[in-house]
């Protein structure tokens, strides 16, 4: 009978020192989860203010200082950015482009942007409370010219609410979480403790990228003692249950690690902008709800990338691809020239454009641009690329065509382009033409994609030149 009582108590000692080192060790691996979905959340918003900050309108914006075009950007773009409180164009010596009682940007926030300016190091994210019901966090990136040197930056204070809502849902029972800024700022916490808080581990990590820390408190989940009494029939039966005992906590402990390492793989995923869905069953009810967090944030993430894709690649005012997307576009089609499939790139240019927005103002310019859009979409192929390069500047990539195609799509687009002005403001001896010049894409003449665009440009500057209203080969 002693036997069986010290095999009892042996049995649980060590059944205990292993559920305690397991414990530790899933509260290592909950908190490494939590602290990098926090990570990825503001490298999204970070990731998606570079995307902005590399846009050509947006370097225009700050290179030539138009406050009122900067302002009306950043009221446009604040309602596109998901969860923005402010969003606003920032020159090199901290002067904001635009009102900053209209774009929500309060006393904390400017004073960052002067210490910015001026090369003081601030906190980042910064955590600002002095607005009750606008608590938000700032970012920023920098904004280069066409030569690389910095004009200015994006600002753009984010919702605190996001970082409590990640934390709501992911958090589990018997779990505390807190964040707090590098200057001790609270930013968000949680306590979802059952019962009394005793015996608790406490662990914290920072958040990489930033100078933030998350702090994890756990309640301790061990399992309830087996043996509540020394009155065992028989020894064996009693090392029979203790030995089960210790498989059944190592087969569910293995079990939770297989989870945490289900969860970490989806979360790299998520990092690595995969375009796959993230799709993980859990096995746990201890489990579930950080799955369905980390679900939850996949989905979202892969929705907001997609708008932000369609905004940077395609011109706000005619809805076609921008420079930077038909760069892009102009390279595969050099690959397929290579593969010696005949490629034309025909640039347009509207004459008269600028007396035009002198005589009738920039309203009446974009319906012109707008008009001269819809004849380029009706008169194009399918399978043609049409751009605007910026201004009045258009351009059509011509897939397996030929000078003669280029030529019959160049008046047919001069002809819909003089009706089309019919129905605009506009006297009939203002109407403007079209100029454009043709070039082949060709491996053999031209050292790079964007050689054949220079040829192209060169053709359309003797049509300007010879007289206007007329395309050049």
């Amino acid at each position: 009978m002693v036997l069986v009582v010290l095999v009892e108590l042996f049995s649980q000692r060590l059944l205990a020192n292993h559920n305690q080192r397991m414990e530790k060790r899933q509260v290592r691996e909950n908190l490494s989860a939590y602290a990098l979905a926090l990570q990825r959340q503001i490298g999204f918003y970070q990731h998606q203010l570079e995307g902005l900050a590399s846009r050509a309108d947006v370097q225009d914006l700050l290179e030539f200082g138009d406050q009122d075009k900067a302002f009306l950007w950043a009221m446009s773009y604040r309602k596109l950015l998901p969860d923005t409180v402010g969003l606003s164009l920032i020159s090199n010596n901290g002067e904001i482009q635009g009102d900053p009682g209209s774009l929500l940007i309060g006393p904390q926030c400017r004073a960052d942007i002067v210490k910015l300016s001026q090369g003081i190091k601030i906190a980042s994210p910064s955590v600002h409370r002095d607005q009750a019901g606008l608590e938000h966090f700032d970012l920023f990136a920098p904004v280069n010219n066409v030569n690389g040197e910095r004009t200015g930056y994006v600002f753009a204070s984010i919702e605190l609410s996001v970082v409590q809502d990640i934390l709501d849902t992911m958090t589990q029972d018997g779990h505390k979480l807190t964040v707090v800024a590098g200057d001790q700022t609270p930013v968000a916490s949680v306590n979802h403790f059952i019962g009394k808080a005793e015996g608790t581990f406490q662990l914290t990590l920072p958040i990489h990228g930033t100078t933030w820390r998350i702090t994890l408190v756990s309640q301790p989940r061990g399992m309830e003692k087996a043996f509540t009494t020394l009155l065992i029939a028989t020894g064996l039966m009693a090392l029979v249950f203790g030995i089960s005992v210790v498989l059944l906590s190592r087969r569910l402990s293995r079990g939770l690690l297989r989870e945490i390492d289900s969860i970490r793989i989806s979360l790299d995923q998520i990092a690595e902008d995969s375009d796959k869905p993230v799709d993980i069953q859990p096995q746990f009810r201890e489990t579930a709800p950080l799955m369905d967090a980390v679900q939850d944030i996949s989905n979202r993430i892969q929705l907001q990338k997609e708008s932000l894709r369609q905004l940077s690649e395609t011109d706000s005012l005619t809805g076609l691809l921008n420079r930077r997307c038909f760069i892009h576009e102009l390279e595969k089609a050099w690959a397929l020239a290579n593969r010696k499939v005949q490629i034309y790139v025909m640039t347009l240019d509207i004459d008269g454009f600028k007396q035009i927005n002198d005589r009738y103002g920039h309203a009446v310019g974009d319906q012109v641009l707008k008009a001269l859009t819809e004849c380029l979409n009706d008169c194009a192929r399918s399978t043609d690329v049409i751009a605007r390069l910026g201004g009045d500047e258009f351009v059509i990539l011509l897939v397996q065509s030929d000078e003669a195609a280029g030529l019959t799509l160049f008046e047919r687009l001069r002809d819909c382009f003089e009706q089309a002005q019919t129905t605009l403001p506009i006297d009939i001896g203002m109407y403007c033409t079209l100029s454009a010049g043709l070039a082949t894409v060709d491996s053999d003449i031209d050292t790079s994609a964007e050689a054949s665009l220079r040829r192209s440009d060169e053709a359309l500057y003797r049509a300007k030149q010879g007289g206007r209203n007329q395309m050049r080969q």
